[in-house]
C-alpha cells in the first residue's frame, strides 16, 4: 500500500484505503516448520517458546497432519498444567486447536471434553459453535443450548440454523427441520448481497450450503401443511429450548426464498 495514499485530500479516497478488505490473503508459514521436528518439552524454555509452539501446532494442522498434531497438543496441554503458575500460559487457544484434531478424526466425545475444560469466561462463540458440531449427531439439547447461547451473541448466522435443522433431520422431524432450512436459507441469501463472488463465498457454495437448499427443497415437497403455525407438539423434543419454534414463527415461505436464489448468479 502506498501510504501517500493516506494524506490525500480526498476523504472518500482515505476511507476507501483505509477499508480495503483483502479476501486472498494467506498466511506465511515459516520454512522452519517445514524443515524440522519440534520438541513440546522444550516449550516453556524461553519467553516466546509457547507461542513458537502454537505456531507450529496450527502448522501441522494446515498439512493435515492431525493425528500428529492432536498428540502433540495433548502432550503441550498437559506441560502447560505442570509447570509452575508464574510460567503457565493461557490454554484456550491450544485446547481448540486439540479439539479442532479430534474432530477431524472423527473423535468428537473427546473434542466435547476438551472444550468443557476451558473456564466458562473463555467459551466465546467460537468454542460455543465447536462444541454444538461435535454433539449434533448425539445430544441433541446440549446441541442446542450451545447454538442459543451462540445465537443470543452473533446473532442469526446461516450455519448454526443449518446445524439446528441437522438435530431435527436426525429426530425425523421434517417440519421443524424444513423451517430450519428456510431460516439458513432466508438468512444466506441476505448475506449473499455482500459477498457474493469472493473465494470464501465460492467454497461455501459447494460446501453445506447446496446440501441445505437441495434438502429444503425435497423436504418442500413432502410438507404437506408447512404454511402451519408451529407448536411443541410438532417437535416434543424442544421441551426447554422452546426459543427454536419462536425464532421460526415468521420464516417467509420457502418456495419464494429458493425461487430468489436459483434465480441469482451467486
Amino acid at each position: 500500500m502506498d501510504f501517500g495514499d493516506l494524506l490525500s485530500d480526498d476523504e472518500d479516497e482515505v476511507k476507501k484505503v483505509r477499508h480495503l478488505v483483502r479476501y486472498d490473503y494467506v498466511a506465511p508459514i515459516s520454512k522452519t516448520f517445514s524443515e524440522t521436528t519440534f520438541d513440546v518439552t522444550n516449550s516453556f524454555s524461553y519467553k516466546m517458546a509457547p507461542q513458537y509452539a502454537l505456531n507450529f501446532l496450527e502448522y501441522l494442522y494446515m498439512k493435515k497432519n492431525y493425528t500428529e498434531a492432536l498428540r502433540l497438543t495433548t502432550q503441550f496441554i498437559k506441560l502447560n498444567n505442570d509447570v509452575p503458575e508464574d510460567f503457565q500460559v493461557n490454554p484456550r487457544d491450544y485446547i481448540e486447536l486439540c479439539a479442532r484434531c479430534a474432530i477431524k478424526l472423527g473423535k468428537n466425545e473427546t473434542a466435547v471434553k476438551l472444550l468443557e475444560t476451558i473456564p466458562t469466561s473463555e467459551k466465546d462463540v467460537a468454542v460455543q459453535l465447536l462444541m454444538a458440531e461435535c454433539m449434533v449427531e448425539t445430544d441433541a439439547k446440549r446441541a442446542l443450548a450451545s447454538l442459543q447461547r451462540y445465537l443470543d451473541s452473533r446473532g442469526n448466522d446461516y450455519y448454526a440454523w443449518f446445524l439446528i435443522s441437522k438435530i431435527f433431520r436426525n429426530s425425523n422431524n421434517k417440519l421443524v427441520e424444513l423451517r430450519s432450512l428456510e431460516k439458513c436459507i432466508k438468512i444466506y441469501n441476505q448475506s449473499s448481497l455482500n459477498y457474493a463472488g469472493s473465494e470464501q463465498w465460492k467454497e461455501h457454495e459447494s460446501g453445506f450450503w447446496k446440501v441445505a437448499k437441495s434438502r429444503a427443497e425435497e423436504l418442500n415437497l413432502i410438507v404437506k401443511d408447512s404454511g402451519r403455525a408451529l407448536t411443541i407438539e410438532d417437535a416434543p423434543e424442544l421441551r426447554g429450548n422452546e426459543w427454536v419454534l419462536e425464532a421460526l414463527a415468521n420464516v417467509p415461505e420457502i418456495e419464494e426464498t429458493i425461487t430468489n436464489i436459483s434465480t441469482r448468479n451467486l
